[in-house]
């Protein structure tokens, strides 16, 4: 959904999601801000900076391992559950970022970049 990525506002991110289209009832924002209020879920707000992008826009390319193990997700997050893990500290490809996670080519899963050197 344009515009939401980076929002720190729930209610503001609860409208974009609803005029995204995503929610169909009239008083989604509402009853969703209501939720968030009454059991106080902002206090869960990460309150950091955000991590700084690497991309450089210019995909495909390399990135060689520097752990002696990498887990493969199925998503670009540590939420998504493990596909296998990288132990060779070999050089793979990059096709794709999302927030510091890398897809590889070989269609394996998401490596966080922070474990790995460009080529």
């Amino acid at each position: 959904y344009a515009g939401l990525v980076g929002e720190t506002d729930y209610r503001k991110a609860a409208q974009i999601i609803k005029d995204g289209g995503y929610a169909t009832s009239l008083t989604y924002v509402d009853k969703l801000c209501r939720v968030i209020e009454a059991w106080k879920l902002t206090q869960y707000d990460y309150k950091g900076t955000a991590p700084a992008s690497t991309s450089t826009g210019a995909l495909p390319y390399l990135v060689q391992v520097t752990a002696d193990r990498l887990n493969v997700r199925k998503g670009p997050g540590t939420r998504y559950d493990i596909n296998t893990a990288i132990t060779d500290r070999g050089i793979y490809t990059i096709v794709e970022e999302q927030n510091g996670w890398g897809r590889l080519k070989s269609g394996a899963g998401w490596i966080s970049l922070a474990y790995t050197k460009r080529k």
